[in-house]
């Protein structure tokens, strides 16, 4: 069914702006365009946009901030989600989405390394893309594309 994604999207953020908060972390969403409508299935679109702002907000350092951004170019639906925390060594970008995978087991703080998993199998349901990538080892980019 039609989902409007950019209010479902600003809707999970703002459920996590009173976690962000408490842990100095600024949650910017200035970037997520509101009239963005994408077929699919609601609730494993709003559990992904949970997975995604969850993690990012769970891993960031502290007075740093959160960016989600969501777009809609040409024939394609962007969503990005970008923070910076601990750091991230590029051998463990391609196991991110893996079950039961974490980077670093020491500083795991909760669950079992199955959300970036449960993110994929959603994106892979909705014919979508979903990536990693850092920069400095240190901020984290989860990007997922999919078709209009």
């Amino acid at each position: 069914a039609p989902v409007q994604f950019g209010d479902l999207v600003y809707s999970v953020c703002l459920a996590f702006e009173s976690l962000a908060y408490e842990k100095g972390i600024s949650l910017e969403t200035a970037g997520i365009e509101a009239d963005v409508v994408l077929q699919g299935d609601a609730a494993q679109l709003r559990q992904l946009a949970a997975i995604l702002v969850d993690n990012a907000v769970k891993y960031a350092a502290r007075d740093s901030a959160v960016t989600v951004t969501l777009t809609k170019k040409q024939a394609r639906v962007c969503l990005s989600v970008h923070n910076c925390g601990s750091p991230i060594p590029p051998n463990a970008l391609p196991h991110l989405f893996d079950r039961f995978y974490r980077v670093d087991w020491s500083r795991a703080e909760g669950g079992y390394g199955l959300g970036l998993s449960i993110a994929s199998a959603i994106v892979n349901a909705h014919k979508g893309k979903i990536t990693s990538n850092t920069q400095d080892e240190k901020s984290l980019l989860i990007t997922v594309t999919f078709p209009l």
